[in-house]
């Protein structure tokens, strides 16, 4: 769903009040459902941290999920909170006070059920050695991260440069062992200089892209920086 920068994801759920009376199709309702998706890695990571099995963390969630997106009900009590501490904190009341009922909700049930091959493969990302709040904000952070290169991969696919993306991606992040300018330029029928600009190019539109999807969780844009700020130093920690 694309939004206005001034009219972020958060800030409709954020004033949307109640949702019971707001009806499935609601734009307050589509903007927590998409918010939820991006982002139930990180609640996965803080369940499994805390010591419940895979299974019991993926109930959880699952129950969580189907609550926020489906009956409503979850809605921050202040309007200008971050989607990333609201989620958090909503998580813990509902692990801490309708556990069992969380139980009872079967993973992948229901059309908006979370898939099995992800939650196998959010499983293999928790490091065992996590407190469950460090787990949960650098899952949040790389979920941030992966957003945002995803939508840089979309573009490129678009304009038919997927390949030299995938090649280039390495230097994009920094990657110990990447291949010199000099032999992908061979490769790839082009110049070093040429390249070099292009890796300067994707990383300022990645730049733009992140930032993007950090503002679709915040109510006030000029949070930002500082909410970048934070998710970089979840990542160092």
């Amino acid at each position: 769903m694309a939004l206005p920068f001034h009219t972020t994801r958060w800030s409709l759920v954020a004033r949307a009040g109640d949702f019971a009376g707001g009806g499935a199709d609601s734009p307050a309702r589509a903007a927590l459902d998409e918010l939820v998706r991006a982002y139930w890695p990180a609640l996965f990571a803080f369940a499994r941290s805390r010591g419940e099995t895979s299974e019991e963390a993926a109930d959880l969630v699952q129950g969580f999920f189907a609550r926020a997106v489906e009956k409503g009900g979850l809605v921050p009590r202040e309007r200008r909170a971050r989607f990333r501490s609201f989620l958090l904190a909503a998580f813990q009341h509902f692990a801490a006070n309708e556990a069992e009922r969380a139980a009872a909700v079967k993973r992948g049930g229901g059309e908006r059920g979370l898939a099995l091959d992800e939650l196998a493969r959010e499983d293999e990302l928790v490091s065992s050695g996590d407190e469950p709040a460090r787990a949960f904000e650098r899952r949040y952070a790389r979920r941030v991260l992966e957003r945002a290169f995803t939508l840089l991969r979309e573009e490129q696919a678009a304009v038919g440069q997927a390949a030299r993306l995938a090649r280039l991606e390495p230097h994009l992040v920094g990657e110990d062992g990447a291949v010199p300018y000099a032999e992908l330029a061979l490769e790839l029928g082009t110049s070093a200089g040429a390249l070099k600009v292009a890796v300067h190019r994707l990383r300022r539109r990645f730049g733009e892209l992140l930032r993007a999807e950090v503002a679709g969780t915040l109510t006030d844009p000029g949070e930002v920086d500082a909410e970048l700020g934070e998710l970089m130093a979840a990542l160092a920690r």
